[in-house]
Order: C-alpha cells, then structure tokens, then sequence
C-alpha cells in the first residue's frame, strides 16, 4: 500500500511551489477518497487552544474540498465547534480513549460516536 500511495505523491514532490504541492496531493488522495485538505504551516500556540489561537498559530497555505463538503462527517471531524478531539489538545494528553470525549450513546457526535 506505501508503495502504492507513493507512486500517487510524486507530483506532490515536485511541485514548485506549496500550493502546487498541496493541490497535487489533493488530487491525488481524491483517488483514496479524501474529500478535504488544508496545509498550514503550523506551531502550536501557548495559548488555550480556541479556534482563533489555533488559525493565529500558523500560516495558511491552501484549502481544497470536494463540493457538499460541509456537514459530511468529514467536515465535522476538523470543525472546531463538532470536533471532541479539542478537549484531548485543551488537557494536553497523551493518552486517551475517544469515546471519553464522544460518548458511544451522545447524539451531540454524530459519526464521532458510532461504533
């Protein structure tokens, strides 16, 4: 399977530019079934993390998605308001179950939650 996804990345490699970059490797996990990418050059604030700490921590490249994106449940697993993977961050842990944060019976995380 790497060597598969690897031969699928070589444009990624060598493109000029990150934008490029991160549009050829769109293009290419589409084939995987990704529906979403955003490349950022990230370092993690000090800070508590919210969603304006978490966009002022680094710069923004590029976001590519496939149209009807928002509201999958793709879209909610990076939304900042859906994702329960933020108390992990809030409460730095290293070491988690995910149902702690969405519980299997809690409505509230949708396809966090399912088994």
């Amino acid at each position: 399977m790497l060597s598969r996804l690897m031969t699928h990345v070589e444009a990624a490699y060598a493109a000029p530019t990150a934008e490029d970059a991160s549009v050829a490797f769109f293009a290419a996990m589409e084939d995987f079934g990704a529906s979403y990418l955003q490349t950022r050059l990230y370092r993690r604030p000090a800070a508590i993390l919210t969603s304006a700490s978490h966009w002022a921590a680094g710069g923004f490249i590029t976001r590519l998605a496939r149209s009807g994106w928002p509201g999958s449940p793709a879209f909610d697993y990076v939304c900042f308001e859906c994702n329960p993977l933020l108390g992990v961050i809030r409460e730095s842990r290293t070491s988690y179950r995910f149902s702690d944060f969405a519980p299997h019976d809690d409505a509230q995380y949708g396809a966090f939650g399912r088994r």
